[in-house]
């Protein structure tokens, strides 16, 4: 995994984590500086540390394990509770959610805009997985 990071913060985020606040991790599929049209096939994943309605750290991940159980790992690694996404296949999707994440699906535009639009409660969320191409819909792997 290569890191793009401002370690400066991550003291300040520790404490940040330990208060009973709404402290949100948000990890968004990109291509460019676009919300990804395929959420595995992403060229990379931009991590997003929030404190109420404001983005407090950016980071970005190119990940080398693009499988089900890698991205799954990835996740749970940074400790992201919310994936927001354009398409995500059933079996990526049940992967994720089983394991306590939230997936929010339809989202295009800018990561960064529709980061801030969820953190905002302006988006119309929606929960179901909605892509069946063959990588989304064949899985021999045990993601759970």
């Amino acid at each position: 995994i290569e890191e793009a990071n401002f370690n400066y913060l991550d003291k300040a985020l520790a404490t940040i984590k330990s208060l009973p606040i709404n402290y949100t991790k948000l990890a968004l599929p990109l291509s460019g500086e676009l919300i990804s049209d395929h959420f595995i096939h992403c060229e990379a994943f931009l991590i997003i540390d929030s404190l109420k309605q404001m983005i407090i750290k950016k980071t970005l991940y190119i990940l080398e394990d693009r499988s089900h159980e890698g991205i799954l790992e990835f996740l749970q690694m940074h400790n992201v509770n919310v994936v927001l996404t354009k398409n995500i296949g059933q079996v990526m999707y049940d992967c994720i959610t089983s394991n306590g994440i939230s997936v929010y699906t339809n989202l295009q535009g800018k990561a960064h805009d529709e980061a801030l639009k969820y953190l905002r409660g302006e988006l119309d969320l929606d929960t179901k997985a909605n892509c069946s191409c063959k990588d989304c819909s064949e899985c021999s792997h045990d993601c759970k």
